[in-house]
């Protein structure tokens, strides 16, 4: 009897020593403790679709890659905003007043926007994928974005017009996001500073399918070259309909032009565009990662995102204390450099990234690297 008191005394007492470590060291029981929850507000269905798909893949390849090698596992809760900016702000208080995230992740500029002085306002972390807009640069201490400013893109672009001795342009672009405008209004600035003419730019609003009323109105200007600014539905639509016109400009486009959804609405129409682009050439590594997931070949933002969530990933590995948003903004602004499938990333102090341009073109139906 005296030998099973000792036993259940010493329960106790073992008990006891593993409670207080839990209440004053912070010792968690890995078994028992809630994942770390993140938002995800993407359109994933909608004309900007084609984003969404890419940008979740990635995240899901990094997803059940982190849950496997780390101790803090993550959750990711996705909210649907249709493409339309309204829904990412519903959606971001949603997640934040109720699913209580510690950061959310948005997809394209105008979404991140919208966005942003949510999350600001809430002192949670937003990690934007796609979004290009120099708008984002300094909106806020918890804003960090993933992607290079798109007025590099813009200028590159026109330098490239130039260089391929073309005097006079025509601007076709999407008039309905944020990351085009800035890009057109680059271009503009660079171009006529570089000694060319912009004769004619025309801005097309949302879900618009019809693109040879624009097409004739620059053709009858006799600009040299065409500069085409707008998502991949877009730009899918206006080479296939250029192409069907018959006409002649050449055309050089953004890094918006990089998405297989192009070529499939295009066809032979798209061969040959010439565009500047911060996607590198993905990684054989990434490229089978993929193939093993999904049988294909990576989606557009897919390698983009992939890396992202992995520099979020790390900034958490790094927490010593509570996995809070303020904690995950402090180590996220620590990460300068990350090297990843998509290449080499540099951060500045605001927690924008920088990437390295790249000029590619559609050939034979691939996305290869320009040669002049």
């Amino acid at each position: 009897m005296k030998k099973t008191s000792k036993i259940i005394i010493g329960i106790i007492v073992l008990a006891i020593v593993v409670w207080g470590g839990v209440k004053l060291f912070g010792i968690k029981d890995e078994k028992t403790s809630e994942p770390i929850k993140i938002g995800v507000i993407l359109p994933l269905t909608g004309n900007q679709a084609s984003y969404g798909e890419g940008i979740k893949e990635g995240l899901e390849i990094a997803l059940a890659e982190i849950n496997v090698n780390s101790a803090s596992k993550i959750s990711l809760i996705y909210e649907d905003n249709a493409g339309e900016t309204k829904n990412s702000v519903s959606a971001a208080q949603k997640l934040i007043n109720i699913d209580k995230v510690v950061a959310v992740i948005t997809g394209p500029s105008q979404h991140s926007l919208a966005v942003a002085p949510v999350a600001e306002q809430n002192k949670i972390v937003l990690y934007t994928m796609a979004s290009q807009t120099s708008e984002l640069n300094n909106a806020g201490n918890f804003i960090f974005k993933n992607d290079d400013d798109v007025k590099s893109l813009g200028e590159r672009a026109a330098l490239l017009a130039k260089e391929l001795k073309y005097d006079s342009a025509g601007v076709l672009f999407a008039k309905y996001t944020n990351a085009a405008i800035d890009a057109v209004n680059a271009f503009k600035t660079e171009f006529e500073k570089l000694g060319g003419k912009v004769l004619i730019s025309e801005g097309f609003g949302k879900d618009e399918s019809d693109f040879k009323k624009y097409l004739l109105k620059i053709k009858n200007k006799k600009p040299n070259v065409i500069f085409v600014n707008g998502l991949p539905n877009d730009n899918g639509l206006i080479l296939k309909q250029f192409g069907e016109l018959n006409l002649h400009q050449a055309i050089i486009g953004n890094a918006t032009m990089e998405d297989p959804q192009i070529v499939e609405i295009a066809k032979n129409y798209a061969e040959g565009v010439i565009f500047p682009t911060f996607q590198g050439i993905v990684s054989e590594n990434y490229i089978q990662k993929v193939k093993a997931k999904t049988g294909k070949s990576p989606l557009r933002w897919s390698v983009e995102a992939y890396d992202g969530f992995k520099i979020i990933a790390s900034a958490v590995s790094n927490i010593k204390g509570e996995v809070n948003s303020e904690n995950l903004r402090i180590e996220l602004s620590k990460i300068k450099v990350y090297n990843g499938e998509s290449g080499e990333i540099i951060f500045d102090e605001n927690g924008n990234a920088h990437r390295k341009l790249f000029i590619k073109t559609i050939k034979n139906g691939q996305f290869v690297k320009y040669e002049e």
